[in-house]
Parts: structure tokens; C-alpha cells; sequence
């Protein structure tokens, strides 16, 4: 095999741009609002979490998404069989998302997948199962929906040898397509840049695969990063270009499918991320055969609902639940709903121009950047106006208003109006450097969210821990609503799909929390809207709330402080990094006698996971200097035990080591860790009123 420089590779790339799909003739592709989505759903686990990226992909306007099992670590079962994501499945379908599945692996360098025979039949049972109008879909009343899209092995670089590799890949698509010969099969996501530099040691014996039939797509996991060489300010980086050179540098003659199950933009500030990502976007969605024949069938973004504070790179939200994003998460939200109803028809790559037809409307997306346009500039021309014409809107990165958990608002960049039989226009003062798209319509684009209300609401009604609470909404827009939701904090009460919209809240955990009731109208745009409660603790006995609180993370964030945050997280990974411990302070000078002492530590998001509590030896520390590194060393180990559900509070034992301090310094601080990756969140002391952790002591 050949191996180039990058110098090289760029001639190469942008000799080939010179000559192949220089302008296409027009063809009909799929909607594009339909192949845009978010991964992130796991294991087939129905929570609520689950729940809360639900919410998010509905704010967001998202259609597909990504289901990953992990056949090493199954935690319910600990086999690969599909029914662990029977819950999930039924979910998605119910909620309107259209996921894929893809078999993750967490094996070491050099491991055993397991044979031809093993995956055939791992293979067969998921698409038995899952394909549409398979025998289980059809007995849950699911008729002409199913999963059409399987993978498996997650960016496999150097993980197995050539040889194990090949035989689990393809006996997991010939016991695929055993079942329905048209069901999509792709290797798991591969990193970009060992195709970029040809050092994917797989693809010479998988392009037999996809020449043969026995494989249809390929999946590649796109980060433009403008850290690196890799950025979408280069054309030669173009996800077409990379086919294009896959297909010529391993002789795949056949036309594949084009996958992107993760991908996402970073390296810049957040307009610039933001820019990246639209480009990034279309980039992945418009890729073609020699023909024009479109062969995008998702480009799924890394991960829409990931908040910055979990990944200041990668996140693309504010808040995961109620759903907020940053500049890409509203981006993201953008380009999904200006595209519905509109269908890729022709691209012209010299020009950077892909066209998209609709019902009375038509989207220019026009790449006006360096290398993706020759008529780079400052004005763009269109000439032939539809007839039905009758306003131009012109949008970009920033051309999306949205408020916590609803939809929002379009908000272009320029919109003008056309005179009567216009067939014209040239649109000016446009910047060089990003993408825009360029809308012509019989009407201006607008989003109608239905409206509600809270209905014989009591804001300041005495609520006590473990009573009930009756929740009702009315709306003028019944016709419109095809559901609400409601949640008291990030629990899920319930569904209703017709008036009268009442639920009861049983069982209420102490302390501050959120009602939130979310209504989706049957053209999928939803609002929200929020009342504030608060519930009494139960007298149980003398209440001690910290001194200090925090969380402190590894890697290069160790020196950093945490001191003032709302929620504490919990976790460990294999890379530093993401490494969280929590550490809390409780003064007890004034407790004179102990018979028993219980921590109380309220979720605020819950996982499958069991924590650790240490005793620390060293109460020299506090909340607004703590760190990683500084911290006091975690100690003698209190007890392990496992988080409740979210809002709800777990309590541990603590008699003994409350007891000893009394005959100590009268200070007991605790460290919480863990040995898994799950990310779990208590509330800290500068929570919302009623949900800081605390001690409750009772006196012999």
C-alpha cells in the first residue's frame, strides 16, 4: 500500500476536486431534516435519562439517533441478545426517532471478538427481532417501522487482528441479511484520521466485503477540529473527498452507503464551532457516486444534548433537561427544523452550492469559504425565482432563538420581500467564512408552539414530604396538541394525549423542585412551561448541613475549583480527565449525643453505579480552594451503597464515624468516589432551598 504525505494527499484531493462532481444534474434525494440526528441512547436502558434525551432530540427536532450495546458489559444480562433493548425499542418507535444499532466492543489490543458462527448468530437474532414488520414488531402493533441499520465493533483501530476482525464482521452481516437481504450492515465507526493517513489496517480485506455485497456502508466519525490539519476550512478534509479516496485507494467499485454516527466541531470559540458545525453538517449529508446519486443515509452529531460543563469541547448544551444549547446546540436545532419537507436535488461543488426542493419552497446552502466556492465574495445571485415565490430568508449559524425546553423561533439574517413576478435577486453583505442557506417561499418560515397554562394551581400550598399533589393543565390549543408531559424535576410523572391533562404526584421527596409540563403539537414543536414547589422535611431529628461542599476532577482539570457549583457529580474513567470525587464537611460542635446519624444526599441524576464513602482523615480544606490536586487523601471506607432514583434521596449509615468524631475534633469530613463511569449527580449545599446534603442526628 501506498502511503502519502499530507502535502501529497492535498494535491492529490484537490486535483481530483478539479474534475469529479463538478456539477451535478439534478436528482431526488431524501429529506434532509430526516437524516439529521444525535447519538446517545444505551443499552437499551429506559430511565430517566432516557427520558430526558428524548426530550432533548424533540426540542432539537431530531429524527434519528444511535442505540450502542455493550456485549462485554451487559449489565442486565451479560449476553448479546437483542432482547435488552426491547423497553428502548418500543420507546424510540412511540417518541418518533429512528435509531440504529450498534454492537460496541470494549476488548484490549489484540483480543478475540469471537467466530464467523458467533456473529452470524448474533446478527440473525437483532434483525429477527428489530427489522420492520418483524414478528415481535408486529405482536406490540408496530406495522411498516423497524431497525434498517446494524454495526458493530466502535472505531476498532488496532484493537483485533486482521483475521478476528474479518470473520465477526462478516458473519454479523450475513446473519443480517439472512433475515431481510435490503437491512444496511457497516463496520463500526472508524476514526478519521487513520483513513486520512492510510494506516487503517482493515480496509484492504473489507473492501472485498463491500465489492461483494456482503457489506453495504461505511461509517466515519468526523471531528472538525481547528486544532488540527483536519478542519472544515479545507476542502481536501471534505467528508466527499475522504469517500472518494477510500474508495480509489482500496478498489471498492461498488456503490456504499455513507454513514456518520458521530461527529461534531471544536478547536475554535463557540461562533466558530457553531459555523464549523453547519458546514460539518452539509459536509457529511451530500456526499454522492460518480453519478449524483446521493449516499448519505445520517450524519449523527456527538452527542446534541451533552452539556459543556461534562465536555467543554464536545458539549453542545447548556442544560441537557430542560433542553438549552449553546451556539452549535441551536444550530443543530436550526438546521433540522428550515430543512423539514425539503429533499437534497442537485449540488454543484465548484460553486459549493447544494440545492434542496420542497412544496412551495426551495434552500440554496451556499459553503461560501475558502476552498468550497469559486464565487467566494461578499453577494449571492439567484437567478429563475420560482413562481410561487414571494420572500427571500437568509440563514446561518446564528439564526435560531431558543428558549430552555421549547423549540424556538426562527431568526434569519436578512428577509426580504419579493415583488409580484420577480425572477431575480442578489443578496449582499454576506461574510466570507461560513455557510448559509438561502430560502425562498410561497410565506415566511414560523413555528406555532401551543400555549398552556396551570390550572387551579397553588404555588403557595403546604407540601410535606411522602403527601400527593394533583397537577392540571389546560390549553386553547387542544386541537394542536398531540401530547404533554409532565416532570417534577427530572422525574417523569406520566403522559396524557387528550383533555383533561390531571396527574397526582404520589409520594413527594423533600426539598425544591421544578413542575415542568411539556406540550408536543402533531407538527413537532413543543413549549414548556414551569411552576416552583417546596416540599417540608419530615421532623426526623437535629439537621446538620455541611460547612463546605465539592467536586473535584482529574487530569487537566486537577488544578481547578468546584466550590460554588449546584450539583455534585461522580465518576472514574480510564482517562483522568473525566475522574470526579465529591468531598463534604459537616461541623457537629453543637450535637451533644448520638444514637444514630444518617447522610442524605438527593439525586440529581441517577444511574446504574455504586459508590464508595470515605472517610477523610484530614479536615484541613475547604470548598473555595479544594482541588484535585490539594486534596486530602481519601481514607478508611465507611460503606458503599447505590444512588436512588433522581430526585430522591439516598441515606447512609454514618452512626459510627459521627460518633467518633464527638470524641475527636467534632468536624467529619467524607469523600464519595467510584469504580463506575456512570455519571451520577448529587445537589450540593448551594442548591435550591431544600436540597442540600445533610446529616440527621438523633440524641440517645
Amino acid at each position: 500500500m501506498q502511503f502519502l504525505s499530507f502535502k501529497e494527499y492535498f494535491l492529490k484531493a484537490c486535483i481530483r476536486s478539479l474534475f469529479v462532481l463538478v456539477v451535478l444534474p439534478e436528482i431526488k434525494g431524501q429529506s434532509a431534516a430526516s437524516l439529521m440526528g444525535s447519538c446517545g441512547f444505551n443499552q437499551g436502558i429506559v430511565d430517566v435519562n432516557t427520558h430526558n434525551a428524548i426530550e432533548a432530540h424533540h426540542v432539537l427536532g431530531l429524527k434519528q439517533s444511535r442505540i450502542s450495546v455493550y456485549p462485554s458489559f451487559d449489565v442486565r444480562t451479560g449476553n448479546v441478545i437483542p432482547e435488552v433493548l426491547d423497553d428502548s425499542v418500543l420507546l424510540l418507535h412511540q417518541q418518533g426517532i429512528n435509531p440504529m444499532i450498534l454492537l460496541e466492543h470494549y476488548f484490549k489490543t489484540g483480543g478475540a471478538p469471537g467466530s464467523y458462527k458467533k456473529w452470524y448468530a448474533i446478527g440473525h437474532d437483532f434483525a429477527e427481532r428489530f427489522s420492520p414488520n418483524s414478528k415481535w414488531l408486529l405482536s406490540n402493533g408496530i406495522k411498516d417501522w423497524g431497525i434498517k441499520y446494524y454495526s458493530i465493533f466502535n472505531e476498532p483501530h488496532n484493537t483485533f487482528t486482521i483475521e478476528n476482525y474479518i470473520q465477526a464482521v462478516k458473519g454479523f452481516a450475513d446473519g443480517v441479511h439472512s433475515i431481510d437481504a435490503s437491512l444496511l450492515v457497516a463496520p463500526g465507526g472508524f476514526m478519521e484520521v487513520p483513513l486520512f493517513t492510510k494506516t487503517n489496517k482493515y480496509m484492504p480485506e473489507l473492501a472485498k466485503l463491500y465489492n461483494n455485497g456482503t457489506l453495504d456502508a461505511i461509517d466515519i466519525h468526523r471531528y472538525y477540529d481547528r486544532r488540527n490539519e483536519y478542519q472544515i476550512q479545507f476542502k481536501k478534509i471534505s467528508h466527499q473527498t475522504l469517500i472518494d479516496d477510500i474508495k480509489k485507494e482500496y478498489g471498492i467499485t461498488k456503490d456504499i452507503r455513507v454513514w456518520c454516527t458521530e461527529y461534531n466541531a471544536r478547536g475554535g470559540n463557540n461562533e466558530e464551532n457553531a459555523i464549523d458545525f453547519v458546514t460539518a453538517t452539509w459536509d457529511l449529508l451530500t456526499v454522492t457516486n460518480q453519478r449524483g446519486k446521493y449516499l448519505s443515509d445520517f450524519a449523527l452529531a456527538y452527542v446534541s444534548y451533552m452539556d459543556v460543563e461534562g465536555n467543554k469541547h464536545l458539549g453542545m448544551a447548556v442544560s441537557k433537561f430542560p433542553y438549552l444549547g449553546v451556539a452549535k446546540g441551536k444550530t443543530h436545532a436550526m438546521l433540522a427544523f428550515i430543512t423539514k419537507g425539503l429533499k437534497l436535488s442537485q449540488s454543484d461543488t465548484k460553486k459549493g452550492i447544494d440545492i434542496l426542493d420542497g412544496k412551495e419552497k426551495k434552500m440554496w446552502v451556499w459553503h461560501n469559504r475558502k476552498e468550497w466556492s469559486s464565487i467566494r465574495g461578499s453577494s449571492f445571485e439567484i437567478k429563475n425565482l420560482p413562481e410561487y415565490a414571494k420572500v427571500i430568508e437568509v440563514y446561518r449559524y446564528d439564526s435560531w432563538k431558543m428558549e430552555e425546553g421549547c423549540s424556538g423561533q426562527p431568526d434569519p439574517l436578512k428577509r426580504i420581500n419579493l415583488n409580484k413576478g420577480q425572477q431575480s435577486i442578489k443578496i449582499d453583505g454576506l461574510d466570507s467564512g461560513q455557510t448559509y442557506m438561502i430560502l425562498a417561499s410561497a410565506k415566511p418560515l414560523s413555528v406555532e408552539l401551543p400555549k398552556l397554562s396551570f390550572r387551579d394551581s397553588n404555588p403557595n400550598k403546604k407540601l410535606e414530604e411522602g403527601s400527593s399533589f394533583d397537577i392540571s393543565v389546560q390549553s386553547q390549543d387542544i386541537d394542536k396538541i398531540k401530547e404533554i408531559v409532565l416532570y417534577a424535576g427530572v422525574e417523569r410523572i406520566g403522559t396524557k394525549t387528550k383533555a383533561p391533562y390531571t396527574w397526582t404526584w404520589n409520594n413527594i421527596p423533600a426539598g425544591h423542585a421544578i413542575i415542568r409540563a411539556i406540550a408536543k403539537s402533531h407538527q413537532q414543536e413543543i413549549t414548556m412551561i414551569t411552576q416552583e414547589v417546596t416540599v417540608a422535611h419530615k421532623n426526623e431529628g437535629i439537621t446538620i448541613l455541611p460547612t463546605d461542599d465539592s467536586y473535584i476532577k482529574g487530569g487537566s482539570s486537577k488544578d481547578n475549583n468546584y466550590g460554588k457549583v449546584t450539583e455534585l457529580p461522580v465518576k472514574t474513567s480510564s482517562n483522568a480527565k473525566l475522574k470526579r470525587k465529591i468531598v463534604l464537611k459537616f461541623n457537629l460542635k453543637d450535637v451533644k449525643d448520638i444514637s444514630s446519624a444518617t447522610l442524605k444526599m438527593r439525586v440529581a441524576r441517577s444511574g446504574q453505579a455504586k459508590h464508595i464513602l470515605y472517610h477523610l482523615d484530614d479536615d484541613n480544606w475547604s470548598e473555595a480552594d479544594i482541588t484535585w490536586a490539594n486534596s486530602p487523601e481519601f481514607g478508611e471506607v465507611v460503606t458503599q451503597f447505590e444512588p436512588v432514583s433522581e430526585g430522591y434521596w439516598t441515606e447512609i449509615d454514618i452512626t459510627k464515624h459521627c460518633q467518633q468524631e464527638l470524641k475527636s475534633n467534632r468536624i467529619l469530613s467524607l469523600g464519595i468516589w467510584t469504580q463506575s463511569n456512570d455519571h451520577i449527580q448529587y445537589y450540593s449545599k448551594e442548591a435550591q432551598n431544600g436540597n442540600a446534603p445533610r446529616i440527621i442526628i438523633n440524641d440517645k
